[in-house]
C-alpha cells in the first residue's frame, strides 16, 4: 500500500496560478468556534471521541503554526504528526484556508478562551482552573494598572491577565507571562495573538515565555497578578528536579529557625509575588482562603506583612473557577473547584532581606485593610452576568474607601439580599420603633404559630444502639 498523492483541487490550481481571485468570509467567534472542533475532531486519530489535553494541545499548537506561517505550517507538527493520514489533512487545509484571518479580534479571542474552559469542564486529567474573565478584569482594576506600568505573570495560564493589562493600556514589550508546560504556553500566545491581530514571525515577539515562573524574572516590576498553582508540594514526583535552581532565587528557611519550610506552591508563589515587585510596586494574586488563616500559613502572612502592606482581602464564592490548563503536570497539585478562594492585593513598602527572618514591628501594622465578602444573590440564579455585577460594586466601595475610608452605601445587590434579615434583627433587639397596630399583628402571628415539636429520628437498622 502506498501513501495517497497530495493532489491539489482545480479550485485550488486556479488560485494558485492566479487564474481567479480568492475571496473568503471573514473568521468571526461563532465559525472559529466551529472550526476549533472540527480541527479537534481530525486530530483525535484514534477516534476515542473524548477531548484530551493532548488533543486539544496539538489543536491550539496547529492554529498557532497556522497563523505564524500559512504556506509552510504543514511543514511542521502538529500537522506531520497526521502523515499517515492524509484524508484528515486535507480536512484540516480545507478548514483552515476557508477563512480570512487578516482581522482578528478580542472577541474571537474570547471565544477561544472560552472554548478551552468549556473543553475542561468536568475533565479528571486537569489540575488548574481558568480564572474567570470578570475576576481577572476586577483584579487588574483593583491594582490600578497603568499604560506606564510594566507587569508580570509568572504563571500565566491561558494568558487573561496579560490581555487585561494591554486592554488597560500597558504596552506588549512591558509585560511578560510564563508557564512551564506547553498546554497554557501555546494557549496564551495564540490568545494573544488572536486578541490583537498579530501574525506572522511577529507571533515569537509575544512575551510569553515556556520556562519555570518561580526562576529570577527581574525584581522590579511594578505589578504582579495571577493566579499560580496550588499545592502543598512542588514537585511531588520530582518529575522538574529544579529545586536547587529555585532556591537560587527563593529561600528555603524565611523564619531562620534552621529548618526548611515547606517546598509548596504557595510558599514559592507568594515569595516570588513578593520579591519581583519593585517596592512601590503592588501585586495581586488569587491564594486559598486558608492562606489568611490556618496555622500552618502564619509563616508566609508574616513575610508579606515585614515587606507588604495589605490593602485589601476579597474572598470570592465557592465554584467560580472551572477546569483549564495545567501549569506543569496533570495529575499533580490536584484541587477542587469547590475550594474557597480569595484575592490578596498588596503594595510593597520593603526591599527583600534574604536571612533576615520575619520578624514583624506590629505597631507597623496598624492600618486598616478593605475586607469583602462575595456571595452570589439568591435573586441572581438566572443572571450569567451577577459576578462582574458584584464586582463591579466591589471595586466602586473600595475605591470610595481608599479615598475617605467609607463605605458607599448604595449598593442595591446587597441591600436585597439582607434588608429583610436586618429588619427582622432589629426588630427582635429593639433597635427600631414598631406603630402600635403593628404590635398587634405581631402579636396575633405568634399566637397563630404551631408549637415547636422535637423528636429523635433512628436511621433503620440502628435500633439496637439506644
Amino acid at each position: 500500500m502506498e501513501d495517497i498523492a497530495d493532489v491539489l483541487s482545480y479550485n485550488e490550481l486556479r488560485l494558485q496560478y492566479g487564474l481567479e481571485e480568492e475571496k473568503k468570509p471573514l473568521l468571526t467567534p461563532d465559525t472559529f468556534k466551529d472550526l476549533f472542533y472540527h480541527i479537534v475532531s481530525a486530530l483525535d486519530i484514534e477516534n476515542e471521541k473524548e477531548i484530551t489535553p493532548e488533543i486539544i494541545l496539538k489543536a491550539v499548537k496547529l492554529i498557532y503554526e497556522f497563523l505564524k506561517d500559512q504556506k509552510n505550517y504543514s511543514s511542521r507538527s502538529p500537522y506531520t504528526d497526521l502523515d499517515g493520514h492524509p484524508d484528515r489533512q486535507r480536512w484540516i487545509r480545507g478548514l483552515l484556508h476557508q477563512y480570512e484571518w487578516n482581522l482578528l479580534t478580542p472577541e474571537i479571542a474570547k471565544q477561544f478562551r472560552k472554548e478551552i474552559l468549556r473543553s475542561f469542564q468536568g475533565s479528571e486529567q486537569l489540575n488548574q482552573y481558568i480564572t474567570p474573565w470578570e475576576v481577572v478584569i476586577f483584579m487588574v482594576n483593583l491594582a490600578k494598572v497603568r499604560k506606564d506600568d510594566t507587569l508580570l505573570d509568572f504563571e500565566c495560564g491561558s494568558g487573561g491577565f496579560l490581555a487585561a493589562a494591554i486592554e488597560s493600556g500597558v504596552e506588549l514589550k512591558n509585560i511578560r507571562g510564563i508557564d512551564i508546560a506547553d498546554l497554557p504556553y501555546y494557549t496564551a500566545k495564540l490568545f494573544l495573538a488572536l486578541n490583537f491581530n498579530v501574525t506572522g514571525k511577529a507571533i515569537d515577539e509575544i512575551p510569553v515565555e515556556n520556562d519555570n515562573g518561580l526562576y529570577f524574572w527581574g525584581n522590579d516590576w511594578s505589578v504582579v497578578v495571577g493566579n499560580p498553582a496550588g499545592g502543598n508540594k512542588y514537585d511531588p514526583e520530582n518529575e522538574l528536579k529544579d529545586i536547587k535552581k529555585i532556591y537560587e532565587n527563593l529561600e528555603n528557611d524565611i523564619d531562620q529557625n534552621g529548618k526548611n519550610d515547606p517546598a509548596s506552591e504557595y510558599n514559592f508563589s507568594v515569595q516570588q509575588a513578593v520579591k519581583s515587585c519593585k517596592v512601590g510596586g503592588r501585586f495581586c494574586l488569587v491564594l486559598p482562603e486558608g492562606f489568611f488563616s490556618n496555622s500552618s500559613a502564619e509563616l508566609f502572612r508574616k513575610y508579606v506583612a515585614k515587606y507588604c502592606k495589605v490593602k485589601a482581602i476579597i474572598s470570592l464564592p465557592r465554584g467560580v473557577f472551572y477546569k483549564g490548563t495545567t501549569t506543569r503536570r496533570v495529575q499533580a497539585g490536584k484541587t477542587g473547584s469547590h475550594q474557597k478562594m480569595s484575592i490578596l492585593f498588596a503594595e510593597k513598602i520593603a526591599e527583600v532581606e534574604d536571612k533576615s527572618g520575619v520578624g514583624v514591628d506590629f505597631a507597623n501594622l496598624d492600618y486598616p485593610v478593605f475586607l469583602a465578602s462575595v456571595q452570589k444573590p439568591s435573586q441572581a440564579r438566572d443572571d450569567e452576568h451577577w459576578l462582574s455585577k458584584i464586582l463591579e460594586r466591589v471595586l466602586e466601595d473600595y475605591r470610595k474607601w481608599e479615598e475617605d475610608n467609607e463605605l458607599s452605601t448604595n449598593n442595591e445587590l446587597v441591600k436585597f439580599e439582607s434588608a429583610k434579615r436586618t429588619e427582622d434583627l432589629q426588630q427582635k433587639l429593639g433597635m427600631v420603633e414598631i406603630e402600635e397596630d403593628e404590635v398587634g399583628k405581631l402579636e396575633m402571628q405568634k399566637k397563630k404559630r404551631p408549637p415547636t415539636k422535637e423528636e429523635m429520628v433512628i436511621p433503620e437498622g440502628l435500633e439496637d444502639l439506644f
